[in-house]
């Protein structure tokens, strides 16, 4: 009896340790859109993720060189490699997914990601998709699509059949990348070297690498580039993107999928919405409507049921 009652009180901390982790990460990831559309009004959007992804990765390395022969035990692995490429691929398909639709309509089709995860979860890994998880599910999607559309259902006919294809595409990448983080985190977690922040590390270096062509192909295309980024603007966007919207975000998603499923992942990630709306309307005197707070709402419904 006294081994069940501390087992439960075990499982019951972990969850939350698991909840506050992913919540954290989904503010800090929540915060980035504000800055990225403050941001990429003095810098294009792929040089903007390059240098956003170099930055969090010149400023990791220095903490991770004791640590070489963890790093090449990571890079010898074909899951870790997996998931550096869909996180570059993600990235570059929703930002140029961006420029044929809306923002609005991206969002909404990005977060379609929390249904595919559910799938992917239950035949990849195993997961049950249970009454309770399929409920949060609906809840947490019913929510965000509440926030996203603020009861203008045009914005589903809004932009391009060329622009939706490319980020839908983009939240089926993101799906398997949070199903194979899983993956990998169960496995580094078997290990008695396991260190969450090697594999931060390497996440953000492989994309990096992925970025870089694309990068350069638009900085030696443009004569004026160097002078254009040396300012305060950029200067801060990228800081703050690479420290707290990198770093600390994948630092702390990765913990947080140590502890609950992926299934769960995807559904508390759907707060980015709710903290995205919340911060622009504190910075950039965005208007609170009815349809966030019923959507806020929903949200953090599905967060406790998840």
């Amino acid at each position: 009896m006294r081994n069940s009652v501390e087992s439960a009180t075990h499982l019951t901390s972990s969850t939350v340790k698991g909840v506050a982790f992913t919540l954290i990460s989904a503010l800090a990831w929540g915060s980035s859109f504000p800055v990225i559309r403050w941001g990429v009004g003095f810098i294009n959007p792929l040089v903007f993720l390059f240098f956003r992804f170099l930055t969090a990765s010149l400023f990791t390395t220095p903490l991770i060189i004791k640590n070489i022969r963890a790093i090449r035990r990571l890079l010898g692995s074909r899951y870790i490699i997996l998931i550096g490429v869909l996180n570059a691929i993600g990235y570059l398909l929703e930002f140029t997914g961006l420029a044929y639709t809306t923002a609005s309509k991206a969002s909404l089709l990005v977060n379609l990601n929390a249904v595919f995860v559910a799938l992917f979860a239950a035949f990849i890994l195993g997961e049950r998709l249970n009454k309770r998880r399929l409920l949060a599910l609906t809840i947490g999607l019913t929510g965000a699509l509440t926030v996203i559309l603020n009861g203008d259902l045009s914005i589903i006919f809004s932009g391009s059949l060329t622009g939706d294809i490319l980020v839908l595409a983009a939240g089926l990448i993101w799906a398997l990348y949070i199903v194979y983080s899983k993956k990998v985190v169960e496995v580094e977690d078997s290990n008695s070297s396991a260190d969450f922040f090697n594999l931060t590390w390497v996440n953000l270096i492989l994309s990096t690498v992925i970025f870089t062509p694309f990068a350069l192909t638009f900085m030696i295309a443009d004569s004026s580039f160097f002078t254009s980024i040396m300012t305060s603007e950029v200067f801060f966007s990228v800081a703050y993107l690479s420290l707290v919207c990198t770093v600390l975000a994948f630092l702390l998603y990765f913990k947080g999928l140590k502890y609950i499923s992926a299934s769960s992942v995807a559904v508390i990630l759907l707060s980015e919405i709710l903290f995205a709306v919340l911060i622009s309307y504190i910075f950039l005197f965005e208007p609170v409507t009815l349809y966030l707070i019923i959507g806020g709402f929903l949200i953090t419904l599905a967060v406790l049921l998840s």
